[in-house]
């Protein structure tokens, strides 16, 4: 049946055919071939053409959730490697500072933060170059014991008090946070100490509501 009405509607003229469509008195199969025609034609059948919104809400929001998942990844691998400058832009870039609970920033971000944070996913890991000099046996030894404090992971410290990965912990939720004040358990992924924050310590925390970084002295080992 489509054929046949193909070989009709062939024989009008584009103009005879956009008439057709302006008048909206055919059927969907009319409509749908005149519309093939006429785009075989080189015209802009655009105004006709209907477009599925709601497609075009779940496409938005699947990439959305397919952003956020490869930031919270990102993020996860920045504290890894202990890269906490682009860390810190990072999560500039996404509305928050050092010290903001990423699953809350994801809440509310949009799709262009999200890419400017994805953005620094290009940036190289920069390798330091430590320049040799003479020291004697005591300055290495201070150098050595310096050097030893800026570690970014801990085995064990006086403000860890136990805490350690898989630890099992519990933490009071920020005020201004999602779960404001709220009592939340978790388990420790891994203590570190940030080097922008004067070597404070920290730990991530994976919970039933999604990662958190908090400081090792407001956390309780259960």
């Amino acid at each position: 049946m489509k054929t046949q009405i193909e070989k009709k509607l062939k024989k009008y003229s584009a103009k005879q055919l956009s008439a057709k469509l302006e008048k909206n008195s055919i059927s969907e199969v009319e409509k749908e071939v005149i519309i093939e025609i006429l785009k075989s034609r080189g015209q802009d059948v655009s105004k006709w053409e209907e477009v599925d919104t709601n497609e075009k809400e779940v496409n938005s929001e699947d990439l959305l959730d397919s952003m956020k998942k490869e930031v919270d990844e990102f993020v996860d691998s920045l504290i890894e490697e202990k890269r906490t400058g682009v860390y810190n832009q990072v999560m500039k870039s996404l509305g928050g500072n050092f010290y903001s609970d990423l699953d809350d920033l994801l809440e509310e971000v949009t799709e262009q933060q999200l890419k400017e944070a994805l953005s620094f996913k290009g940036i190289k890991k920069v390798s330091e170059k430590i320049e040799k000099s003479k020291t004697t046996p005591k300055e290495k030894s201070a150098d050595d014991k310096k050097s030893k404090s800026k570690s970014i992971f801990l085995e064990e410290s006086e403000e860890t008090k136990g805490l350690k990965s898989n630890s099992n912990v519990e933490f009071k939720a920020a005020a201004n946070s999602k779960y404001s004040n709220q009592f939340i358990k978790g388990v420790v992924v891994s203590v570190y100490k940030c080097h922008n924050a004067n070597f404070k310590e920290y730990c991530k925390i994976s919970t039933e509501h999604g990662i958190f970084y908090k400081r090792s002295k407001s956390v309780k080992v259960l």
